[in-house]
């Protein structure tokens, strides 16, 4: 939930003044070709918020992007524009206790302190919000957005080209796997989320070094390390979605360029293991 898996409100927040960037220059995301029956599907792991430093788009993605008739993401960008006031309905739709009661006095303090949430307005909020909001602020704060986040960069370039661009969940699905989470392992992530501060930045960081030098597999041990502090996380956040994703991918057909978070890509049930079980020829798309 803190880093790896969809921030969705870093696609709702405006960009705040950038300290010195997390990472720099040439990016070469990890990707994959998945073939079967005559479909291509390119997927390509997606980074949601970047540093306006950073340039991604190298030989193999300008290749996808041409080859490909269409663009897949986790949301369609009318998701996103609709995203806001069904994240603001959602997060306030349950009663829940106060944020004191349900994170502690210290813990609420240092979230006050750290996103600015007015602590009445914090206690009609569910947990899960809050911690996106908490992730949504560090990585303001870092740099990061999500205006060279690539899912933005690619459907403007798709869009421009008058490729259709489609998503594989609506904004209530995304959020409501988010939302289903039982509302005290909610508050357990919120407080592993504070209390991750002193590190949060460098480990942010690697997960970057790691997406951006195409290592799969530094990728997925940095991603399952971070899914090991909140294991209940996984169920909810990755394996159904990625099971879901993959019985949509293969119905497809034709040439698609799939961009979904890199974390839905590495280690265990990963969307190219599942579609390989599924009859496709996977291989990774090595750097040119």
């Amino acid at each position: 939930m803190r880093r790896i898996l969809p921030l969705l409100l870093l696609w709702l927040a405006a960009c705040a003044p950038a300290p010195p960037p997390l990472i720099t220059g040439d990016a070469h995301p990890p990707m994959w070709l998945a073939e079967r029956d005559g479909v291509r599907l390119y997927l390509l792991g997606a980074v949601h918020a970047l540093p306006s430093e950073v340039d991604w788009q190298d030989d193999r993605v300008r290749a996808a992007v041409a080859a490909s008739d269409r663009l897949l993401l986790e949301l369609a960008p009318s998701e996103l524009a609709r995203a806001a006031p069904i994240a603001e309905h959602m997060a306030r739709d349950e009663h829940v206790p106060s944020l004191v009661a349900r994170i502690g006095s210290p813990a609420a303090a240092q979230l006050a302190d750290y996103t600015g949430v007015d602590e009445g307005d914090a206690d009609g909020q569910e947990s899960w919000a809050l911690t996106l909001l908490l992730s949504n602020t560090r990585a303001q704060s870092w740099g990061l957005s999500g205006r060279n986040g690539i899912e933005t960069v690619l459907s403007a370039q798709f869009r421009a080209n008058g490729k259709p661009i489609s998503g594989l969940e609506t904004v209530e699905q995304q959020l409501r796997a988010f939302d289903d989470i039982d509302p005290g392992l909610q508050a357990r992530a919120l407080r592993q989320s504070l209390a991750d501060a002193d590190v949060a930045r460098a480990q942010t960081t690697a997960l970057l070094g790691a997406w951006a030098a195409a290592d799969s597999a530094e990728l997925g041990r940095l991603a399952a390390a971070d899914l090991a502090r909140t294991p209940w996380l996984v169920a909810p956040l990755v394996t159904r979605r990625n099971a879901n994703w993959a019985i949509a991918l293969a119905g497809m057909r034709g040439t698609i360029l799939v961009a979904v978070g890199s974390g839905h890509l590495v280690g265990q049930d990963s969307l190219p293991d599942l579609l390989a079980a599924q009859g496709f020829r996977v291989r990774v798309l090595p750097i040119r």
